[in-house]
């Protein structure tokens, strides 16, 4: 009976998991399912948790049996006889890391074969760090994950429960777990061959667990050129309507002094033309009463005269 192993931290089991055993199921005797219980890394889930989710979700599959380990799989596949371990593979950076741990393994148990299985096209871009970042975020995951995952009472209203102990330190401690642990390119010190899914998913826990108020800040900064561009617009908008202010008072202003000017120009020649109007008048009543003075100077000349006749012609 051909016995093979298909390992992970399943944390949580996603529909790309359960496809990869789904499929190794129909090609080999027996399935063992075996989930990793790392002492020294926080999960979201409990490796008893994870243990009960997977059986839950290979229900439908006889030759599948689920369990949990730790330490090395090599070990581990020689405790339960398997010939081999499965492994899916997502995209060509996962090969470099999973060929790296076939010849470890292949070193440690010589009788253990490592198969590799592409995943299917739609799960690609499927991972567990995947799920738990969309899941914080308030995001959709029913196509994601197994419905008894989705259904797991760590899920409300959508948000996967994380584990508030899991530090952005610790995962950065991962990081450099990764790097210690890995292979040391020949004839270099300081490069090595590491797994850039991995590297990526751990990187996406560290986001996943940003506070809110990180990535609130990073929302702004990465919005900031359209803030920018907003406040210059009203800026500006403010400064021609300022400047637009400005002009009319201008103008109005101008008006003022115009109408003001005009106004002492109009008074000034009313002045001009009103005194020469009163001298024009007083010379021709100067004349008037000239004339009437010389006429009533003859006429007494006259009267004189006239009397000084009457006189003599009596005294005859």
């Amino acid at each position: 009976m051909k016995t093979v192993i298909c390992s992970g931290s399943f944390d949580p089991v996603t529909v790309g998991h359960i496809d990869i055993i789904t499929r190794a199921s129909k090609m080999f005797d027996k399935i063992i399912v075996a989930v990793l219980h790392n002492m020294n890394k926080q999960a979201c889930f409990t490796a008893e948790e994870r243990v009960r989710l997977l059986e839950k979700a290979t229900s439908d599959l006889p030759n599948v049996e689920v369990t949990s380990f730790d330490g090395l799989l090599a070990d581990f596949a020689a405790q339960k006889n398997a010939t081999a371990i499965v492994r899916g593979l997502r995209a060509l950076s996962d090969f470099e890391y999973e060929f790296q741990m076939a010849l470890t393994n292949k070193k440690l148990n010589p009788e253990l074969e490592t198969i590799f299985l592409t995943t299917r096209s739609e799960n690609m871009f499927l991972s567990s760090s995947i799920v738990k970042q969309v899941a914080q975020l308030g995001g959709d995951i029913s196509s994601f994950v197994p419905e008894c995952v989705h259904d797991y009472r760590k899920i409300e209203k959508g948000i996967v429960v994380m584990n508030n102990n899991i530090s952005v330190e610790t995962m950065i401690n991962d990081l450099y777990e990764m790097i210690d642990a890995s292979a040391k390119l020949p004839l270099s010190k300081d490069k090595a061959i590491v797994s850039v899914t991995g590297f990526k998913d751990i990187l996406d826990e560290i986001r996943a667990n940003l506070p809110q108020e990180i990535r609130q800040a990073r929302g702004i900064v990465a919005d900031r050129n359209r803030i920018i561009s907003q406040a210059n617009q009203e800026a500006e908008a403010i400064i021609h309507s300022a400047e637009d202010r400005a002009r009319k008072m201008v103008a109005k202003s101008e008006i003022v002094r115009q109408a003001q000017h005009r106004s002492s120009e109009m008074i000034s020649d009313a002045k001009m033309k009103s005194g020469e109007m009163r001298k024009a008048a007083a010379e021709y009543i100067d004349d008037i009463m000239k004339q009437a003075d010389d006429d009533m100077s003859k006429t007494l000349a006259e009267l004189k005269k006239a009397r000084q006749s009457i006189k003599a012609s009596q005294r005859k």
